[in-house]
């Protein structure tokens, strides 16, 4: 049995895993999705960091702890908080690590959002259905674009971690990745985190469209320890 750890990105919540949880837990192991404080303009990657480590079960192996988007530099500041068994950035963005010059570009192109009073990010709701979730169900779409926070600015704040932890790791890239080039996902995964990535044919938010496979792939990867064959993988 192993403990899974699921941190959500930027404007969500927690029950945006709530079907990985299930099929987890369907499969004998423990999971938990704790709710971070996206919405909190004084809350910065540590405080974050802080919320996930409360939330820790107790569980005789080191936990795996998975990473979404923003939540990639939230999981890479726990090694200083607690005992972590394998960190696997999900779809990540990597902000707040040093990488070497010459990347390709990160961002998919697309307009900027709004703000509101306190100059946190809103994505308006029709716009999230057609832009974030086009490969999601449509049902689950509507209901998780209505679940949307603000999400403060908390890339103002300092990192914590200017490189990764020293610890295993594992990097999933989504070939039709809404948000990040592809091409930039597969660059940091070697130039950054120094893995072989591991690629497949999802969206950005592979919890909401393929989550029993999402569920088998961390399986996996918390048995082989991260370090999974990527068939097919483009080197570069």
């Amino acid at each position: 049995m192993t403990t899974f750890v699921l941190v959500h990105g930027a404007w969500h919540d927690a029950a945006c895993w709530d079907a990985v949880v299930a099929a987890l837990e369907a499969a004998g192991h423990v999971a938990i999705a704790p709710e971070l404080p996206v919405s909190e303009p004084a809350a910065g990657f540590a405080d974050y960091a802080r919320v996930v480590a409360e939330a820790m079960p107790e569980a005789d192996e080191p936990p795996v702890v998975v990473g979404h988007s923003l939540s990639s530099a939230v999981i890479a500041a726990l090694p200083e908080l607690i005992d972590v068994g394998l960190l696997v950035y999900l779809c990540p963005r990597l902000s707040g690590f040093r990488g070497p010059p010459g990347g390709p570009d990160v961002f998919r192109p697309a307009a900027g959002l709004p703000r509101d009073e306190l100059d946190r990010t809103v994505w308006p709701r029709e716009r999230a259905e057609a832009e974030l979730y086009g490969r999601v169900e449509p049902a689950l779409a509507h209901a998780t674009a209505q679940r949307l926070r603000p999400q403060a600015q908390i890339w103002r704040a300092p990192h914590p971690a200017a490189v990764p932890p020293e610890v295993p790791s594992a990097m999933v890239v989504s070939s039709a990745d809404e948000m990040f080039e592809p091409a930039w996902s597969r660059w940091a995964a070697r130039n950054v985190l120094g893995v072989v990535p591991v690629e497949r044919d999802w969206g950005h938010f592979p919890m909401l469209e393929a989550p029993r496979e999402l569920a088998a792939l961390l399986v996996e990867l918390a048995r082989e320890g991260g370090a999974l064959p990527a068939p097919g993988t483009p080197a570069e």
